[in-house]
């Protein structure tokens, strides 16, 4: 769980961010992707690492979408949609080392136990 984590969490929090920094890009006068949906790409990048590329902004798209603060399905906007996807760092190499030398440090304790599914 990233609150046990907190200190490593903030650290490649801030080094992600910085590195990211030059891909991202202004779509009607606001930074694009927003912080909010660049917090949440981090978050998603730990839940699922190693991840897979393709399906990361797959649901980085979703979720921006059912968020609608910047985009959604019923009005969608192309500019901040390729934005996001622009500034997706596992696509790009050398920043997909560098994450994933950070995804698992922040990572190290291991998985979060996950809740066990009883069966019917």
């Amino acid at each position: 769980m990233l609150s046990e984590l907190a200190s490593s969490w903030r650290l490649w929090l801030r080094r992600w961010s910085l590195m990211n920094r030059s891909h991202r890009s202004e779509v009607h006068g606001e930074s694009a992707p927003s912080r909010a949906d660049e917090y949440h790409f981090y978050q998603a990048l730990i839940a699922v690492w190693p991840a897979d590329a393709e399906r990361l902004k797959a649901y980085m798209l979703k979720s921006a979408r059912e968020a609608k603060a910047r985009t959604s399905w019923i009005n969608p906007d192309v500019e901040y949609e390729a934005a996001l996807e622009r500034s997706h760092p596992v696509a790009r190499e050398p920043v997909s080392s560098r994450v994933e030398r950070g995804a698992c440090r922040v990572s190290s304790s291991g998985p979060a136990p996950r809740a066990s599914r009883r069966r019917w």
